[in-house]
């Protein structure tokens, strides 16, 4: 609370080991499989449909290319709809934790001040399973059919792989599904960009990065459950006070012993 910053880990380092390629198949599949956009009478370049569906054949191929590599880094600081959620703090907050309530809105314009290419940038709610899949893949699908002024093809495949791959962090295996996640989600376009850092963890040394946020983002604090509820608010209240934070202290109603 001392900074005002969050931390964003690399999306490969998270506990589960599949999320960096769970709804790859997916989203590949709906990318290989697309025909030549301007085809269609609508289509922004409709008058030069056959120069540009060739152009459009070797742009789809670089994309998937470098979509299926993962070779970007995607950084995520996740957060949960629910500020209250029993299985939320037998997971994370057993040992008498605090959840943090965020404006969506301030969360969304820190984002936007990160550095990076803006589309590999969101604030997103997160989407469990291949069924759930569908609306990210449309989203893919819509991103090709609008990048049009494919002069140099070439860059243009290589930042779409980028919002891409940022896109795959918004899905995840169904078994996550009760955490109802949103996320703040980062891709970069180089292995090491200028503001990683890195921490030890019990697993690995994890790359991550800050993201600062505006005080006025923390809208309250809530106590988790457990002994000296009453003491515990009145230590957040004092921590936040001296750190000049006009936030709400709360505490939990889930009657849960720690």
């Amino acid at each position: 609370m001392s900074h005002s910053t969050l931390w964003a880990t690399d999306f490969r380092f998270l506990n589960d080991e599949q999320e960096a390629i769970y709804a790859l198949k997916q989203v590949s599949s709906a990318v290989r499989g697309m025909s030549n956009p301007a085809a269609e009478p609508e289509h922004s370049v409709h008058n030069a449909a056959d120069e540009f569906g060739q152009v459009f054949d070797a742009y789809r191929e670089l994309v998937l290319d470098e979509l299926g590599a993962l070779s970007f880094p995607v950084y995520v600081a996740s957060f949960c709809e629910s500020g209250d959620l029993l299985s939320q703090w037998r997971a994370y907050g057993t040992d008498h934790g605090y959840a943090i309530e965020f404006d969506a809105a301030l969360l969304k314009s820190a984002v936007s001040e990160l550095e990076g290419y803006e589309p590999s940038r969101m604030l997103a709610k997160v989407r469990y399973g291949y069924d759930s899949a569908v609306e990210t893949v449309h989203s893919a699908q819509a991103a090709l059919v609008s990048d049009t002024n494919l002069g140099h093809y070439g860059v243009h495949a290589h930042y779409m792989a980028l919002q891409l791959t940022a896109l795959l962090a918004s899905v995840k295996h169904p078994g996550f599904k009760e955490e109802q996640e949103w996320r703040i989600i980062a891709g970069y376009e180089y292995s090491d960009p200028a503001v990683v850092q890195f921490r030890s963890s019990s697993v690995a040394i994890v790359p991550y990065i800050i993201i600062p946020f505006s005080k006025a983002a923390v809208v309250s604090v809530r106590v988790g459950p457990g002994r000296h509820t009453d003491v515990r608010q009145e230590g957040v209240r004092r921590l936040l006070q001296k750190h000049q934070y006009d936030t709400e202290v709360t505490h939990s109603e889930v009657p849960l012993r720690t």
